[in-house]
């Protein structure tokens, strides 16, 4: 509908020009006759003329002037199709899962601990990018998430406030010092895990204000107590696997 109305606007401003010159070469001819007979209204045709050639001009100057304000809105037109057509084509990325973002309840929950935690920055990209082949990524309280590689037995944790594409290798992530995680559980405020380690099998780790501060712990009791005393700890008394977790992003 808009491309028509353009289409019979420009033919509009054309026709009225033509019938503008018709008209200006009409008085012209009317005057070179007239003047040649020594008519009364020779002059009359003159001024007719002059008015005509001042319409025609002005109808060509706002004929160019709508040519080049439609040329200008098509510009814009097409860099905004394709500024949309670059994200939909970012969005169709199979790196980045954007649908997870409305659909799947973790990623939902995460964002409910962003905001606990006042964080106003974290990117989308954070709770979609769930990593590559046999590298698994998965989101904890932003910036914070577990990484695994080959299978899914244990994970390590990374701070990823630095991140600024996710999908690409050697990308500013920090190391916490948390590894070889089997089972965990977590909140806004701290994880509680169980690693590998025989001495200190229980970990604590602060998850607010890049604290990156971590209490080892002999059983899981201490390990609880410690995050809730220590931590504001708040979320549930059960652990989970690293599988398991990965498994509620599928």
């Amino acid at each position: 509908m808009e491309e028509t109305n353009i289409f019979f606007h420009a033919l509009a401003y054309i026709a009225f020009i033509v019938l503008s010159g018709i008209a200006f070469l009409i008085s012209f001819i009317f005057f070179v006759v007239r003047i040649s007979q020594g008519h009364a209204h020779r002059w009359g045709w003159l001024g007719a003329g002059i008015i005509t050639i001042l319409i025609m001009l002005f109808s060509i100057f706002l004929f160019v002037h709508k040519v080049v304000n439609t040329v200008k809105d098509l510009g814009h037109h097409v860099e905004q199709k394709f500024e949309e057509s670059m994200d939909e084509l970012q969005k169709l990325d199979s790196s980045y899962q954007y649908t997870k973002l409305n659909t799947n309840d973790a990623v939902k929950k995460l964002k409910e601990f962003e905001a606990l935690n006042n964080q106003t920055n974290a990117p989308k990209e954070f709770y979609v990018y769930y990593g590559f082949n046999d590298y698994y990524i998965m989101p904890l309280t932003y910036p914070f998430s577990l990484h695994s590689s080959d299978v899914l037995e244990t994970a390590a944790l990374y701070n990823e406030k630095n991140v600024a594409e996710y999908n690409i290798n050697d990308n500013g992530e920090i190391e916490t010092g948390l590894s070889e995680i089997t089972e965990f559980a977590f909140d806004n405020s701290a994880i509680i895990a169980k690693t590998k380690s025989e001495t200190n099998p229980y970990a604590v780790f602060s998850l607010v204000n890049d604290e990156m501060r971590m209490s080892q712990c002999s059983s899981k009791a201490q390990a609880f107590k410690t995050a809730r005393k220590e931590y504001g700890y708040r979320g549930y008394d059960t652990l989970i696997s690293v599988l398991e977790y990965n498994k509620l992003f599928k």
